[in-house]
């Protein structure tokens, strides 16, 4: 069978199986998507028509993954009966999610509304649980005692921020702008970052996860109308089944949690990253994680500057969570030079950056796909394993590539480098700023350094500053920039106050000046 739908070309094929006296039709179904790859299989009993198709679907944006989870904001994995979105670049039979800590076996998961949890993790290179997984643990701990304050309010809950977050001017870290209608959790010490609703009924579900960076998962089911009908705290490697919703589970792995339901669909209505507005049968998302952002201060060969009183401009620090926004600034005008703005200055909280970090994509089949960052520029190494056994390693991935199909069994899978600009190196460079190299007529030269705009360190004056250079008057003589152009008096009535010199095309490059000779006028007398 061979049908056209959102994800591309879905092709099914039906294979036989037995099963006591009855027969039963497995189909598997291959959907070829814009961004990636993703391998769905589909229980179909023998009476079901070529056109049927799944119900279920499963969409992952993961950051980070434990023993049952694994795979990446750009990775869509789905288990039986799934399909996945048109953001995603690599699927599989399962589930998905990026790993930054990951630590547990297999049979760690417990069904309960509320379970310990630990704060902390280990960083290591890999390690394996059960034998059946490799697992990259590359976290640090984090502290549960950053207090909180509360600036401007957001959807009547506020917007909260790490206290010291805004510390200097131009630094900010704030929650994202979220939409109009979305049930904020009203407890301050709790960060909402995910709004799902339900196909049939129109219930809701918010997730929520603590501000100190935890793993920590708060699950509100709500009404069409925000009334709150039933509330879960999910610790890490836990699960329990919705009071809410027939048929529904929710998951939190180590910073990954899903909610997979067989009777109902759901669609994300907010999260942090890009979202589709399609019903999956199984959703999930990373749970975001405390991290720390440096924005330093050096010059072009990346030696950290002074000031113009010669002490060391400090780098400033910043913490927040994944999915928050955040803002950065140049703070310090140095004479002589100017700042440049790096393009990420401003933006969003993203983990990545860390050379020899992995991220893991557990399956939950036995297939795991580890990806390690090897470049600054986000370049990664893949290997994929089954059952403990890596089975092929890539080197050298861009993420600018294609996405690598790999098959393993009936299952294709698909190796996508998952790397996202980072945020965790910040850095604004001062170079020095350009002159004015003004030709004099006797042949010597003179340099005038451009002068700093005293406010904004990635510019220079204005005309109209006071102390503005001024290019000397030489009787005889009229300075041109480098384009022959004569240059504008300061007070046109009278050349003796000087010009004005030429505006800089660029702050960093020299301007040239040059005198030319006035036109000389002659008379003749007759006698």
């Amino acid at each position: 069978m061979l049908r056209n739908n959102y994800f591309g070309e879905t092709k099914t094929h039906y294979k036989l199986y037995k099963c006591g006296k009855n027969w039963a039709v497995m189909g598997i179904s291959l959907f070829s998507l814009g961004l990636g790859m993703l391998v769905t299989s589909q229980p179909v009993s023998a009476d079901v028509t070529a056109n049927s198709t799944s119900s279920s679907a499963v969409r992952t944006d993961a950051i980070s993954a434990s023993s049952s989870s694994a795979a990446k904001a750009e990775t869509t994995s789905a288990s039986s009966s799934s399909a996945a979105n048109a953001e995603t670049t690599s699927a599989s039979s399962s589930s998905a999610a990026k790993a930054e800590t990951t630590s547990a076996s297999n049979s760690s998961v417990a069904k309960a509304e509320t379970a310990s949890a630990s704060s902390s993790a280990v960083k290591a290179d890999a390690i394996s649980a059960g034998g059946n997984q490799i697992v990259a643990l590359i976290a640090t701990n984090v502290s549960k005692n950053d207090s909180i304050v509360t600036t401007k309010f957001a959807q009547n809950y506020g917007r909260r921020v790490l206290a010291g977050s805004v510390t200097n001017t131009g630094f900010s870290v704030s929650d994202p702008d979220y939409p109009s209608g979305m049930w904020i959790d009203p407890d301050k010490s709790h960060y909402s970052y995910e709004w799902l609703q339900a196909k049939y009924g129109g219930n809701q579900i918010v997730f929520s996860t603590n501000r100190t960076g935890d793993g920590i998962v708060y699950v509100t089911e709500l009404s069409p109308s925000n009334e709150v009908l039933k509330q879960y705290t999910l610790n890490q490697n836990t699960q329990v089944t919705s009071a809410v919703f027939d048929s529904t589970t929710y998951y939190n792995d180590a910073y990954f949690e899903m909610v997979r339901s067989s009777n109902n669909s759901f669609v994300t209505k907010y999260t942090a990253s890009k979202f589709d507005s399609n019903y999956y049968n199984t959703l999930s998302y990373f749970v975001p994680k405390l991290i720390t952002q440096t924005t330093y201060y050096v010059d072009k060969d990346g030696k950290q500057i002074t000031d113009s009183n010669g002490n060391p401009v400090v780098a400033y620090t910043q913490k927040g969570l994944v999915g928050q926004n955040y803002t950065t600034s140049d703070v310090n005008v140095v004479n002589g030079y100017y700042a440049i703005a790096p393009s990420n200055s401003n933006g969003v909280m993203s983990p990545y950056g860390e050379i020899g970090a992995s991220y893991v994509k557990n399956f939950h089949d036995g297939v795991v796909i580890t990806y390690t960052q090897t470049g600054s520029d986000g370049t990664m190494s893949a290997s994929i394993a089954q059952n403990g056994k890596v089975l092929k390693t890539w080197t050298n991935i861009k993420s600018s590539d294609s996405t690598i199909m790999y098959q393993v069994g009936y299952a294709t899978y698909g190796i996508k480098n998952p790397y996202i600009p980072q945020t965790s190196d910040i850095k604004y460079v001062y170079s020095k700023l350009g002159n004015w190299v003004v030709s004099n007529p006797d042949g010597s030269t003179k340099s005038i350094i451009y002068p700093n705009d005293p406010s904004d360190p990635t510019k220079i004056a204005d005309s109209s500053a006071p102390d503005y250079p001024v290019i000397a008057f030489i009787p005889g003589y009229t300075p041109e920039d480098h384009m022959g152009t004569p240059l504008v008096p300061v007070d046109p009535d009278d050349r003796t106050k000087g010009y004005i010199p030429p505006t800089p095309s660029d702050n960093g490059t020299d301007t040239t000046i040059t005198y030319t000779a006035d036109t000389q006028k002659g008379s003749v007398s007759y006698v």
